[in-house]
């Protein structure tokens, strides 16, 4: 063999080792041991007549454990794209004012009835203690979604957390919804609250705000629209990173 062919060959080897362990690095950053795990559908809106486009959007989003040993984490930002056709009417509605959510333990009230546009729950964990969190979500304009949360243990703690809309001009999709977990709602008397492994909602369609979400195109043939999430999440003591899914909502039935 000559010397050219030699090095060529031993280049290779090289090659293929630093390729296999860099493969074996990506892999193990994209496999934090936990993912997105996601149901959704669109609903007629209730009481609607046959020419209305409302819809409610009903589901759950959660964090699945994919690998022993490992807990699930603390969830601290997010984002969710909606798809093309689908659309919010934030304006058309009763709005709940900044100022009504500035003092959770009595400013609540001060939101109109009207302004609830959907409902949330969960189960989750402080630690070993199991806790439930439950959440309205209130109509505060063109620009943002009040998500006021009520968590029950390790301590009774209510807190509004802002879900920021934002319009997208051109594209796959048509609005980004954006959110902040405040710190008070990640660590409670020093326990990290974890992410829940399903959270149960649903969105708009109710009669007095039947056109809130609008799906203004048919339904595909497959019969599903897609969507896009992303979770900001924090291992305690451990490492931060994001969570990325590619989802359906299932739109046959509207």
């Amino acid at each position: 063999m000559s010397l050219g062919a030699a090095v060529r060959i031993g280049i290779g080897l090289i090659v293929g080792v630093l390729s296999a362990v860099s493969a074996s690095s990506v892999a193990a950053v994209a496999d934090p041991g936990f993912r997105i795990d996601s149901a959704m559908r669109l609903a007629r809106a209730d009481g609607a007549d046959p020419d209305s486009t409302g819809v409610k959007i009903v589901g759950r989003i959660g964090v699945r454990v994919t690998r022993q040993g490992i807990g699930p984490p603390v969830v601290t930002n997010g984002r969710i794209l909606l798809p093309r056709g689908m659309a919010l009417h934030p304006r058309r509605y009763r709005i709940c004012a900044m100022r009504g959510m500035h003092f959770p333990e009595d400013g609540i009230d001060d939101c109109p009835e009207r302004s609830v546009i959907g409902f949330g729950q969960a189960e989750s964990y402080a630690d070993s203690v199991t806790t439930e969190f439950k959440v309205k979500f209130y109509n505060a304009g063109a620009q943002t979604i009040w998500a006021y949360t009520t968590l029950y243990m390790p301590a009774l703690v209510r807190e509004p957390v802002a879900i920021r809309i934002r319009k997208i001009a051109r594209g796959k999709w048509s609005n980004q919804l954006a959110f902040t977990v405040p710190e008070i709602l990640q660590v409670i008397a020093g326990i990290p609250i974890s992410a829940p492994p399903n959270f149960h909602f649903d969105l708009g369609g109710r009669r007095y705000i039947q056109e809130y979400v609008t799906l203004d195109r048919s339904c595909p043939e497959r019969g599903f629209l897609p969507f896009r999430i992303e979770i900001g999440y924090l291992v305690p003591g451990a490492s931060r990173g994001t969570l990325r899914h590619r989802g359906r909502i299932a739109c046959r039935k509207v």
